[in-house]
């Protein structure tokens, strides 16, 4: 994905964008390789790269419920599958990140994110989670494989 593609992601949303690669070798892990602020400043951000195990947020999960591993049989993990989309608290109270895997062929190879304020999240999240889909699938689509219907 583009960075101009995640500044028109954050255009159409107005939350902030991040862009996510998937790391399997020794302990799986996902590393926050892009971010672009949204409209109204959420809070501070880790430097780039930023990692994180897999399981500990929205953006690891979207790339842990689409991985071929008995890990991926749990209920939350089922959940996102059939969601097409992971969501969770961002550490505060009051921010949540909404991520969709991105997919090579059945791997996944990372993840795009928005993160916004629970309450906006919740208001608009169809029109979120269609705005992230699609910016998933386009770069999926690259890849050769189209996100899960």
């Amino acid at each position: 994905m583009t960075r101009e593609e995640l500044y028109a992601l954050r255009q159409r949303t107005g939350m902030t964008t991040m862009l996510h690669g998937c790391m399997l070798a020794d302990r799986p892990m996902r590393v926050r390789m892009e971010y672009v602020p949204g409209r109204l400043a959420v809070s501070s951000r880790p430097p780039l790269p930023y990692q994180a195990s897999l399981g500990t947020d929205a953006p690891g999960l979207a790339i842990l419920a689409y991985l071929p591993t008995a890990f991926a049989n749990s209920p939350e993990l089922r959940s996102v599958r059939e969601r097409g989309y992971a969501r969770k608290s961002a550490g505060d109270e009051n921010l949540d990140v909404l991520s969709v895997p991105l997919l090579r062929h059945s791997t996944p190879v990372g993840s795009v994110s928005v993160t916004g304020r629970h309450q906006t999240l919740e208001r608009h999240l169809d029109e979120f989670v269609d705005a992230i889909t699609g910016a998933a699938e386009n770069l999926s689509s690259r890849f050769g494989r189209r996100l899960p219907d």
